[in-house]
């Protein structure tokens, strides 16, 4: 009993750190792009902005996969074939799945 205790403990503080850091991610994506996009910038400055902006948007997708994956896990998809990404589908499923 106590392990599940902490088991969920742990879970619900990563879920939480995982979704703050999903948000400062986005924030700063729309920063950079609305700075791209109203700034005259020399090309020195463009490169770095696009470079920062590539980076988070990579730590976004790894994100978002590892939510996939979690999804693909918790509905144990017997059919899923491994070059299937369908996120949204998976989501939806394990959602439905769950209010039964």
């Amino acid at each position: 009993m106590k392990i599940r205790e902490n088991s969920i403990r742990y879970a619900i503080i990563k879920q939480k750190k995982i979704k703050l850091k999903n948000k400062d991610i986005e924030t700063n994506i729309l920063l950079l792009e609305k700075e791209l996009e109203e700034k005259d910038l020399t090309n020195h400055q463009t490169r770095k902005i696009i470079d920062d902006l590539n980076t988070y948007k990579d730590e976004l997708k790894l994100i978002i996969q590892h939510k996939t994956k979690g999804a693909i896990t918790r509905i144990k998809a017997r059919w899923y074939k491994k070059d299937e990404k369908n996120s949204k589908y998976f989501l939806n499923l394990e959602k439905r799945h769950c209010f039964l």
